[in-house]
């Protein structure tokens, strides 16, 4: 009768300590909802994520935006008053270039007579493609370094090019900060992060930058008149920020659904960071 009881209890024992430890050491598990950090995360990888005590570039992190419940996995690029450019696709902070191309995915596109071949090459690299360019025998898809070394060897006559946005053409979907500023996802920049305490300067794109950020903190309306911020009528020359933000990027940078679109992610938007995937 001991046994028996031991045996039917110790399951809900267990179960029991077990949800006490994962919210005494504040861990979680997420279900990744979307390619943005394709290929370090895929889309509906399980992972375990914990607690956000502190945060440094290059840590990945799960966050939400300001009008949505829905939640997204993206790198930590940059951190309260780093200066940030993209050019021709490459990330720089603070002046040093910083992406590691090891974990990070461009979009890639080619021409090729051998149709069937090329596809199976990049099937079998588990590497995506558009299936009605290919039926004409352009091939694009997104890889990272291993995935386009891959397809570079087995096919040296292969001429990959990497699609960049000219520098001169603003985005075409979406909107990089402002419409104001002519940016797109591979061309935008330099602008400063906002940290707490840090003040700015608000004429010129200083005032398309941090609009909503200002708005949110200060509960007023912000407006630019002949080149002249005004906070709820008043004059407004300088602005402290309250709060310290981040500039997220997503590992996949063709999926600009991160910083470059969203604006900066302020630390009450983070929710924890990312530690380990499930192998189930």
């Amino acid at each position: 009768m001991k046994r028996f009881i031991i045996s039917w209890t110790l399951p809900f024992v267990m179960a029991f300590v077990i949800v006490v430890f994962l919210k005494f050491f504040f861990i979680r598990i997420d279900l990744v909802s979307d390619y943005g950090m394709t290929n370090t995360l895929m889309k509906n990888d399980k992972v375990v994520c914990l607690s956000v005590s502190k945060i440094d570039r290059n840590t990945i992190v799960i966050f939400h935006l300001t009008n949505e419940k829905e939640t997204k996995f993206r790198r930590i690029v940059a951190l309260p008053s780093d200066t940030i450019l993209i050019k021709h696709s490459i990330l720089y902070v603070n002046r040093k270039r910083s992406d590691d191309n090891r974990i990070i995915s461009f979009e890639y596109t080619l021409s090729t007579d051998s149709i069937a071949y090329t596809a199976k090459l990049l099937d079998t690299n588990d590497l995506m493609f558009n299936p009605k360019l290919a039926t004409i025998g352009v091939f694009q898809f997104n890889a990272g370094l291993n995935g386009l070394k891959k397809v570079k060897t087995d096919s040296l006559h292969f001429n990959v090019k990497r699609i960049i946005e000219d520098p001169a053409v603003a985005e075409s979907g979406n909107i990089v900060f402002h419409s104001s500023l002519y940016w797109n996802k591979d061309n935008m920049g330099p602008l400063i992060v906002p940290g707490k305490g840090k003040r700015v300067r608000l004429p010129g794109k200083v005032y398309y930058l941090y609009k909503d950020i200002i708005e949110k903190e200060s509960g007023k309306k912000l407006e630019l008149i002949n080149n002249q911020a005004y906070l709820a009528k008043k004059v407004l020359d300088y602005y402290a920020f309250k709060q310290n933000y981040y500039f997220l990027l997503s590992d996949n940078r063709q999926d600009a659904n991160d910083s470059r679109t969203n604006g900066f992610i302020s630390e009450d938007q983070i929710i924890s960071k990312y530690w380990f995937k499930l192998p189930w």
